[in-house]
């Protein structure tokens, strides 16, 4: 690629020069440079001088850059002029190279599952709720985008879109209203098809109609709302359809127009969502259509209502998964197509199981822990001589003395009344509440008790019935301490026993075993895909061949195709879309290199708008795909079960990393309750 050259000097909106690098891109108005000094700007000069009312919109572009603005799009930041001040294009930001594809490459589907692999129906939702923003923050400052295309928007990698093209966007300066001189006839809507747009003035409905179009496009995967199945001989071309406000999707479609078969629904979205496609597409006179902001609420619903299904597709929460309703299993009958359920449902739970197993910590992790060191056990004196009478008489004295203690309690509480009542539902209220007072409560029980206890045993049972409880405790005492020290010998066993290396290294072994077993059946899979997608391709081609032949070619079938070049193709044997290839255009002479771009694009959107009709598949034809490889995926799954079994083997092994951390809090229990025990020992 060549640079501009360097005897053409290009200032900046302050005066400073810009130095120019490598070429990155030419279309048919102008030529996409980098610059030599700042790598996250690209500049973009004219092709021909650009005339006063793009110079004043550049300018009016320029006056509203802002963050947001400069982070949703490649947005004018400065205007570049030539030694004598013309104006030779702007500067704006530059898109991470590689990274980001037009937006048709995603919602198509052959494109997406090379360049979007790991895309879902939610990324799509995901996308189309990201798209929806970017239109409401245009929208919100008074610019329109004009021409709506999937052409003008990218998408990255995480579902972030960037719009371009902005020098032709609709803005205002001033009182001064600067169009959109061009427009995509599949995403313009009815009321503008057929007019000529270089000096129409454009309004946010016109914009609201490209923006459900495009969503349309993301949510139903390619699908043109108004691509139907007619019962009309001739198909109807984009421009058509929708200047005849054909949404074939519609609860209430014209006569003779239904939805492509092996398609999605309205009905297999939410409500709301289904209701704003119907306000989006509906025919004058009709409710205003969705703006960009009900959009995003919307599909922030959708996105919060999707779940997977059995298979693995995403589905709106309640409603039957349309994914699997369309999916080319739905097109075998009988005992095969219950065989292939089975080998997926199959595979669905051995993925589920493996990705229960919990793997082991690195080995760097299981240190051995030391014991705490012993303590020398308490010895017990030996129980004192049960009790005679006299000492039965004194205890149950005592005894009888703690009851009416009780019982006066209770009388008390009582006469205070409703009063005191409900102060001790309200402290024990509190006392469920806040775990605070709780333990302010029980820290007071733990240091008076002992002594109450104490008091009472001296004054009342006497040091006989003193030594029983003081027996009863370091016997208790002695229990826990037992307790400690088998814990500890657990604990040490375990820690040896999780630090083994062949233990660790062959259940390392059986994981990657596992995910061989897992990739092998995936490529399986992936190859089944490939083969039924090339038999799709092999049918549909045909069929839209035959669509293409159909499409006459005449004055305003693209943008700068009038009369005389629409003769001038005729003449060269170009008469209908299907001719439109770049080695015809290439050899036409008199057609500018905009004008045949123009065209191949026509030619493109008719390709994309023709719907796909997966029965034209001979099912017969889809079935011996299956069957090719059904027995290969049947001793894959086979191998994956093997070796599944084998890793759940010994991951119980692993068991005992999770045994070492419930061995160490039993411990730590185990410690507390004898602190406890010693201080009512020796409360001093």
């Amino acid at each position: 690629m060549t640079a501009e050259p360097e005897w053409v000097p290009l200032y900046g909106s302050g005066g400073q020069p810009v130095q120019l690098g490598p070429e990155l891109g030419r279309g048919g108005q102008g030529t996409v440079y980098a610059l030599a000094d700042d790598p996250g700007q690209v500049a973009k000069l004219y092709l021909r001088p650009p005339g006063p009312a793009q110079v004043r919109k550049l300018e009016a572009l320029t006056a509203l850059a802002d963050p947001v603005l400069l982070t949703l799009s490649a947005w004018p930041t400065e205007v570049l002029r030539g030694p004598a001040g013309e104006v030779r294009g702007f500067l704006m930001p530059r898109l991470p190279a590689g990274e980001m594809h037009e937006l048709h490459c995603l919602y198509t589907p052959a494109t997406r599952s090379e360049l979007f692999p790991e895309a879902t129906w939610a990324f799509l939702v995901h996308t189309a709720r990201n798209l929806a923003r970017a239109f409401a923050a245009l929208h919100t400052r008074g610019v329109l985008m004009g021409d709506v295309s999937s052409r003008n928007v990218m998408v990255g990698p995480a579902g972030t879109v960037r719009l371009i093209d902005t020098d032709s966007f609709q803005v205002r300066s001033g009182g001064e209203v600067l169009p959109c001189p061009v427009g995509t006839p599949e995403f313009t809507p009815p009321e503008l098809q057929g007019q000529a747009l270089g000096t129409l003035v454009r309004t946010e409905a016109h914009d609201l109609f490209g923006l459900a179009t495009l969503i349309f496009h993301l949510l139903f995967q390619g699908r043109h709302p108004y691509a139907g199945v007619q019962a009309a001989a001739t198909p109807l071309s984009p421009a058509e359809a929708i200047a005849g406000h054909a949404f074939a999707y519609s609860a209430q479609p014209l006569p003779g127009l239904r939805p492509p078969p092996g398609t999605l629904r309205l009905s297999d979205l939410t409500a709301e969502v289904a209701a704003l496609f119907e306000r989006a597409f509906a025919p004058a006179p009709a409710p205003p259509r969705p703006t960009a902001a009900e959009w995003d609420t919307a599909l922030a619903t959708l996105g919060q209502a999707l779940e997977p299904c059995r298979q693995g597709h995403t589905r709106v929460r309640g409603l039957a998964c349309p994914h699997c309703r369309v999916h080319p299993l739905a097109r075998i009958e009988g005992t095969q197509l219950l065989r292939l359920a089975d080998l997926d449902r199959q595979l669905a739970a051995l993925r589920q199981r493996i990705r229960a197993l919990q793997s082991p910590p690195p080995l760097a992790v299981l240190q051995h822990i030391a014991p705490a060191p012993r303590t020398a056990p308490l010895l017990l004196p030996a129980p004192p001589p049960p009790a005679d009478r006299t000492e039965w008489a004194v205890i149950w004295t005592g005894r009888l003395a703690l009851l009416l203690v009780l019982l006066a309690f209770g009388v008390l509480i009582h006469w205070l009344g409703p009063l005191a009542q409900w102060s001790l539902v309200l402290l024990g209220v509190l006392a469920a509440a806040y775990p605070e007072l709780r333990h302010l409560l029980e820290a007071a029980f733990d240091r008076y008790f002992p002594e109450l206890t104490a008091a009472w045993m001296r004054l009342a049972l006497g040091e006989r019935s003193r030594a029983h409880a003081l027996y009863t405790l370091r016997r208790d005492l002695q229990v826990q301490q037992t307790r400690e020290e088998a814990l500890k010998a657990e604990l040490l066993a375990l820690t040896l026993r999780a630090q083994q290396p062949a233990e660790y290294s062959r259940f390392r072994s059986a994981q990657q075993a596992v995910q061989t077993v897992l990739a092998e059946t995936g490529a399986v899979e992936q190859a089944r895909r490939a083969e039924l997608d090339a038999l799709g391709v092999k049918y549909h081609q045909s069929a839209r061949r035959e669509y293409l032949r159909r499409q006459p070619l005449t004055a305003g079938v693209a943008a700068g195709i009038g009369a005389a070049e629409a003769a001038r193709l005729h003449a060269a044997g170009l008469r209908v879309a299907a001719d439109l290839t770049p080695a015809a255009l290439r050899s036409l002479t008199g057609l500018s290199s905009g004008q045949q771009q123009a065209l191949l694009r026509y030619r493109q959107a008719l390709e994309e708008f023709y719907p796909p009709d997966h029965r034209q598949i001979p099912a017969r034809e889809v079935a011996a795909v299956h069957r090719r490889h059904a027995q290969e995926m049947r001793r894959s799954v086979a191998r994956l079960e093997r070796q599944t079994v084998r890793l759940e083997r010994l991951a119980q092994g692993t068991a005992a990393e999770r045994r070492i951390a419930e061995v160490r809090r039993e411990l730590l229990d185990c410690r507390e309750v004898q602190q406890h025990l010693r201080g009512l020992l020796d409360p001093a």
